[in-house]
């Protein structure tokens, strides 16, 4: 099975932060990948949250809908994990009934192997709370901020448990970065104990494939593959390992 990857179009028309973000071309480089994407195969598109963008609402669901259009156009099967941006403006049960995407579940077979999904866009949980969901009540986080609740944490501890050793069959997607090579802030705050289910499992993890670090990076660390996507919104077009393709 073909599955391509990518994440951060931020798909807007407002520069919001840092000078190398171009929203504005995020439609026409969404175009290019959705083409490429026809052209070469591609069974299944993901992409690894912050699909759109915007200073208010209404910006944010317009570029959203006009985005999903154009997924919707390629006729490829498209399933997007939400990211901190996607939920500053509106609810996930907004971002999803007004893209018209499906929710992404927490494990679906794909090809000879499984994608695990974990949606890490809570803040942490403070004194006896759960970790409150990114734009709950209108609030609107610290992108800074982000935890996978325990449930989440045993959940993909229990799919793992169930492959075969050494068949490396999973591929494991968040958009809040695992990896601890990556710069810190951009790190989910209970990552350790990710990576203590995920390196106890290791032989069977193909790669552990975020966004949310826009420069991107690639490392190893207790058996496990990170890959850390750029973004598809920095610059001008779209930079080297900001798409990635795989075949599971």
């Amino acid at each position: 099975m073909k599955i391509t990857l990518f994440s951060d179009l931020h798909c807007g028309e407002s520069e919001l932060t840092c000078g190398d973000r171009t929203p504005s071309l995020s439609l026409e480089k969404l175009r290019g990948i959705l083409s490429s994407c026809v052209s070469d195969g591609t069974d299944l598109v993901l992409c690894l949250g912050d699909f759109t963008d915007g200073k208010s609402s209404e910006e944010a669901e317009k570029y959203l809908s006009l985005a999903a259009e154009e997924v919707r156009r390629s006729g490829i099967e498209f399933l997007c994990l939400p990211g901190n941006h996607d939920l500053y403006c509106m609810s996930d049960a907004e971002f999803f009934r007004i893209s018209g995407f499906s929710r992404p579940p927490f494990s679906r077979k794909a090809g000879g192997g499984v994608l695990i999904f974990l949606d890490a866009c809570y803040s942490s949980p403070v004194g006896d709370a759960p970790p409150a969901r990114y734009f709950s009540g209108g609030q609107t986080a610290d992108w800074r901020d982000s935890w996978l609740p325990r449930e989440s944490i045993d959940a993909l501890r229990d799919e793992l448990s169930m492959l075969p050793p050494g068949s490396r069959d999973a591929v494991v997607l968040t958009h809040q970065a695992v990896d601890p090579g990556i710069e810190p802030r951009h790190i989910i705050r209970n990552a350790p104990q990710i990576r203590e289910v995920l390196e106890r499992y290791a032989d069977r993890v193909k790669c552990v494939v975020s966004g949310h670090y826009h420069k991107g990076g690639r490392s190893r660390s207790g058996g496990v593959d990170y890959i850390t996507l750029p973004a598809v919104c920095t610059g001008t077009g779209i930079v080297p390992g900001a798409v990635l393709r795989i075949d599971i």
